[in-house]
């Protein structure tokens, strides 16, 4: 497996991550020190992503 960071292929408009063969959900973004991104290839991502909006949706309720 090639390293994520430095494979501007697996990135769709430089911004979203996209690899099946990589098993993280929440990969370094392409330039280092900026933080993470998700990889949308992997299932678990859209409910991890449901997940935290449904937090904050109910946090912003009780505020």
């Amino acid at each position: 497996m090639q390293d994520p960071v430095d494979d501007n292929g697996r990135y769709i408009w430089n911004t979203f991550y996209f690899n099946r063969e990589d098993n993280r959900i929440i990969v370094p973004k392409q330039q280092r020190g900026l933080g993470f991104t998700f990889n949308f290839a992997r299932p678990a991502t859209y409910g991890l992503l449901i997940a935290l909006l449904l937090l904050v949706w109910l946090l912003a309720r009780t505020a």
